[in-house]
Parts: C-alpha cells; sequence; structure tokens
C-alpha cells in the first residue's frame, strides 16, 4: 500500500470489525427498492437544470461531488423498514437514528471507507439502488 489513504483504509478494515465478520450483505426489501428507485428517477428529472450537491467530506473521493436527492420523509420510512434486519442483524434491539439520503455518484467518485460518529452509528447499513 503506497499512499496514506490506501494504509488507513486497510487498517480501518482489518481493526475496527466490531463482529466476526465485520458487516453483513443481504438482499433488499424489494418494495422499498422500487420506492428509492422510483424517487431517484424522481430527483433527478427534478433537477436536471440546477441539481443539488452532496457537500464535500473526507470520506468522498473524487473530482465531482455527488448528486444528492432530497427526500427526507422516505428516508424515514426506509429507516424503520430497515430496522428489523439491522436488529437481527446485531442482536440486540436498536434506536433507529440518522437516515441519511440518497447521493448519486458519479464516474470516478466514490465513498471511502471511513470511521462514523460512534456517538450515533454503531450499525449502520448502505443501500444501493
Amino acid at each position: 500500500m503506497d499512499d496514506q489513504s490506501t494504509q488507513y483504509n486497510g487498517y480501518v478494515t482489518t481493526i475496527h470489525n466490531f463482529t466476526e465478520h465485520g458487516w453483513g450483505l443481504t438482499k433488499a426489501l424489494q418494495h422499498i427498492v422500487d420506492l428509492l428507485k422510483e424517487s431517484l428517477h424522481n430527483g433527478l428529472i427534478a433537477q436536471k437544470d440546477n441539481p443539488t450537491y452532496e457537500s464535500r467530506d473526507c470520506a468522498i473521493n473524487g473530482a465531482l461531488a455527488p448528486f444528492f436527492i432530497e427526500q427526507e420523509h422516505l428516508n424515514e420510512k426506509v429507516l424503520h423498514k430497515l430496522l428489523p434486519l439491522h436488529e437481527a442483524w446485531a442482536g440486540v434491539p436498536l434506536f433507529p437514528n440518522n437516515p441519511y439520503g440518497m447521493r448519486v455518484y458519479r464516474d470516478g467518485v466514490n465513498l471511502i471507507i471511513h470511521l462514523d460518529k460512534v456517538e450515533t452509528h454503531i450499525i449502520s447499513s448502505i443501500l444501493h439502488v
């Protein structure tokens, strides 16, 4: 690993796993995926001439800021629909917190491995649409 970012990502991946595997993979509920696809499609059409961009932070790598789809009500709905999946994986009851929203990554842009806020992000997930 030649650069510090790659070294750090490797370290975090190796050391900061709180379970046997540190992560899980499952298929999302189809009706949730369908709602998110519709929101994505409508959001991109609505932002065609004046897009909303994700704020730049250290976890986003690449030259182009991702688009951001505003969908607060849907975010809350998805958060609560996914709660049973998160609780089953964690093995404990969880308090739903911080639904983020939908980023649309463009060519050459990605979310790098990073540390979330430990006060609020003990169990988190990324749902790819």
